[in-house]
Order: structure tokens, then C-alpha cells, then sequence
């Protein structure tokens, strides 16, 4: 294992810090072309698009990145244990990639329905299709690069990768063509490909003779059982995401119109959230894994808990106060009738985000399967209360669902710390 200086702890935070940076603005530039061009309701399909591609990602690519950052150095492999790992990396990527082209080119339009509620969408999912074997190999490459640390490749890739591909985008929506405009988001998957795999292949890490098609049953039962946490990490609530959309419209009536609104607010807090889900992960989580002590642990928990609280209340509240202008900046001011909300979104993101501190805790100290329950709960709350309270309140409903389950399952997650802490069922 890597152990970094000081030194190297500060320059790896800064760069990370700079990469989630630079893909919130180009994410602000996206958000922002597509209002000011195509309005409230393209905001709605548009997420209803990308959340598509995230939860194919999720379920297809996301365990192997965890798999090759948690293993590839750990176990120290040899070179022809590293062609046996990407040999078999590979297999999977082809194997992901028949299937999702048959599954579109077989079931295009019912897909289009289920998605879009309407199968007029089905050109989305050809280019999907298309471009999803860089989509996949892009995923291992970043992992292979955050494996070694490559901090500063991985910005160097992010920013000219998105760089190219917003601009176009930018471009496109700007002509009115928002079709094109798509194809040319999917293509910074190509982008990042073709970079990250520069550099793998300048630093030596990897060669073209790695990629054959080999099967390990090994790999293959721990590349599994990675995809299998994530799924209920991150599949789950991706999936709630699309279906709530399309149950929204094709249940209670609604419009993309409604949704973008809604969506619009959802945006806001993604990005703010990663800044401060940034700041936490960096300056707790390392130190978290290496205390050994369980009074020294109650006191890092607890000093981190008020200390994040404190900056994420602060944070929220000037948010909260030029919550109109934000607004205006991120979208257009046809969106700043919605600034209430967004402050009502925010009393739960204190709670979500404050919750974090406990989540933490959960994976560094907790068997796994604590952390899987606590996720998966959360997710199936959240989908039964969102329709329940959406089809009396609406637009405020939505809000009230999302506030009411990030407060309860921050004192839920409360409850978890300290039945492990006081009973001393943590691992040290």
C-alpha cells in the first residue's frame, strides 16, 4: 500500500478538490444551455436521460472501478496476473456491450416508452449503444489511474474531455439542435477514453497485449460481489430517480414541465453536495481508518460531526439567502419562482449531509452489511413517501418527502453509531 507524506495528502486533496470543481462547472454549463435554449421541461428529460446512462453504469461499470482501486495495487499483481485481471475486465465489457446493443436494438422503442413515455426516443439509445464500449473502458481506465494516485492525470483528462465535449454541446444547443447536442455529451466518454488510456500506456501501467479475452472465476466471484454493493448503493437510487419521473407523468398527470422544475431544484443540491461531501470525505474519512482507540474514535466522530454540521449550516444558510439569484445565475429567471423551495430542499440536505459523518463510520467500522441495510432503506422510503405526498402536494410534496426521510435517517443513522459505539461492536 501507498503511504503519502503530508505533503502528498495536501497536493492529492487540492487536485481532487480541482477535478470535482471543473466538472461542476461544466455541469453548471450544461444546466444553463439547456434552459436558456430549451426551457423548464428539457431540464426534466434531460436528467431523465443521463440518469439512464448513470443507472447502466452503475449496474455494469461501477463495481469493477471499485474492484480495480481496492485491488489491483493491494494484491501487488504480476504481469501475468495483470493480464488475467484486464483479460477478464474485457471479457465483461464485450459481454455488457452485446447485451445492452441487443437490448436496445430488439426492445429500442419499448425502452424509448418505459423511459420517456414515449418511443420517439429511441435514437438516445442507439448512440447510447454506440459509444457504451468507451463508456465502460473509460470506467476501468479511471480506476486504474486512481489505483497508482494519478491525481493529476485524471484532472488533465476530466478537464480536456469536458472541455471539448461541452463546448460542442454549447455549441449545438445554441443552434437549437438537441439531438446532436446529446450525442455530443456521450461523447466525453470517447474523450476520456482515449486520454486516460494515453496515459496508462506513458506510465506503463498497462499494454495493448493486456487486452485479450481471458476468464478468471475469481476475479470474475469478486468483480460480482463489488457490483452487487454498488447495486444497492447506487442502482437503487438511480432507478428511483427514473421510475418516480415517468411515475409522476404517466400516474398523476404531470408534464416534463413539472419535473424540470423539480429536477432544477435536485441539480442545485447535487452540486453543492459534492463540494461538501468533498470536504468531508478528505479531511475525515482518511483519519477515520486509522484510529485504534475507541475513546479516541467517540471524539474524532463527535468533533467531526459538529464541525462539518456547522460548516454545511453556514454553507446552506448564505446559499438559502441569494437562493433567487442562484437561481437566475444556474438557469434563467424564469426559474426564481422556485427559490422557496430550494431553501425548503435545503433544511434536508443539512440533515443528509450532516448524516454523512455517520455513513462514514458505517463503511470504515461496521460490517458491511449494516451499511447495505441502512442504503437500501433509505432508497425504499424515499420511493413510497415521494408518491404519497406528491399526489396531495405536488411539487411541495416531492420536497416534503425528501426532507422528511433525510431527518428521520440522520437520527436513524444516530441511533446505529451509538448501539455499536456504547456495546463496542466496532472494529478497531
Amino acid at each position: 500500500m501507498i503511504k503519502l507524506k503530508i505533503p502528498d495528502i495536501l497536493k492529492h486533496n487540492f487536485v481532487v478538490g480541482l477535478t470535482i470543481i471543473v466538472k461542476a462547472v461544466f455541469q453548471l454549463l450544461l444546466l444553463k444551455s439547456i434552459s436558456v435554449y430549451f426551457g423548464i421541461a428539457s431540464i426534466g428529460q434531460f436528467s431523465q436521460a443521463t440518469s439512464f446512462v448513470l443507472l447502466l453504469q452503475t449496474l455494469l461499470c461501477a463495481g469493477s472501478i471499485n474492484y480495480i482501486v481496492s485491488d489491483w495495487i493491494k494484491t501487488n499483481l504480476n504481469e501475468i496476473d495483470k493480464k488475467s485481471f484486464i483479460g477478464t475486465l474485457t471479457s465483461w465489457a464485450f459481454i455488457s456491450l452485446a447485451v445492452i446493443s441487443l437490448s436496445f436494438l430488439i426492445f429500442g422503442n419499448q425502452i424509448s416508452q418505459f423511459v420517456f413515455l414515449s418511443d420517439s426516443y429511441t435514437w438516445f439509445f442507439e448512440i447510447l449503444a454506440s459509444v457504451w464500449i468507451f463508456i465502460i473502458f473509460q470506467t476501468y481506465f479511471q480506476g486504474l489511474l486512481s489505483s497508482y494516485k494519478l491525481i493529476r492525470e485524471i484532472f488533465i483528462s476530466q478537464a480536456l474531455a469536458n472541455l471539448t465535449s461541452i463546448s460542442l454541446f454549447v455549441y449545438f444547443c445554441s443552434k437549437k439542435q438537441f439531438e446532436i447536442a446529446i450525442v455530443s455529451y456521450l461523447l466525453v466518454y470517447l474523450f476520456l477514453c482515449l486520454i486516460q488510456f494515453y496515459f496508462l500506456i506513458r506510465k506503463k501501467i498497462i499494454e495493448f497485449s493486456f487486452f485479450r479475452f481471458k476468464f478468471s472465476k475469481i476475479i470474475f466471484g469478486r468483480l460480482a460481489g463489488h457490483i452487487f454493493t454498488i447495486f444497492v448503493t447506487g442502482f437503487l437510487s438511480t432507478l428511483y430517480m427514473i421510475t418516480t419521473r415517468r411515475y409522476l407523468i404517466e400516474t398523476q398527470g404531470r408534464d416534463w414541465h413539472f419535473v424540470g422544475e423539480w429536477q432544477s431544484i435536485l441539480k442545485i443540491s447535487e452540486i453543492m453536495s459534492s463540494f461538501l461531501g468533498l470536504s468531508i470525505m478528505t479531511l475525515y474519512f482518511p483519519s477515520l481508518s486509522t484510529i485504534k482507540d475507541l475513546s479516541a474514535l467517540k471524539k474524532h466522530v463527535k468533533d467531526n460531526l459538529i464541525k462539518n454540521s456547522t460548516i454545511i449550516f453556514l454553507m446552506l444558510a448564505v446559499l438559502s439567502i441569494f437562493a433567487e439569484q442562484i437561481l437566475k445565475l444556474v438557469y434563467s429567471s424564469e426559474f426564481t419562482h422556485l427559490a422557496g423551495l430550494l431553501r425548503l430542499q435545503f433544511v434536508g440536505d443539512f440533515f443528509r449531509l450532516s448524516s454523512w459523518v455517520f455513513t462514514y463510520f458505517f463503511l470504515s467500522r461496521l460490517p458491511l452489511y449494516v451499511f447495505l441495510i441502512f442504503e437500501a432503506l433509505f432508497n425504499i422510503t424515499i420511493y413510497f413517501l415521494t408518491r404519497y405526498l406528491s399526489a396531495d402536494y405536488g411539487l411541495t410534496g416531492l420536497i416534503y418527502a425528501q426532507n422528511i426521510v433525510n431527518i428521520s435517517f440522520f437520527f436513524v443513522a444516530l441511533l446505529i453509531y451509538l448501539n455499536f459505539i456504547n456495546s463496542n461492536k466496532v472494529k478497531l
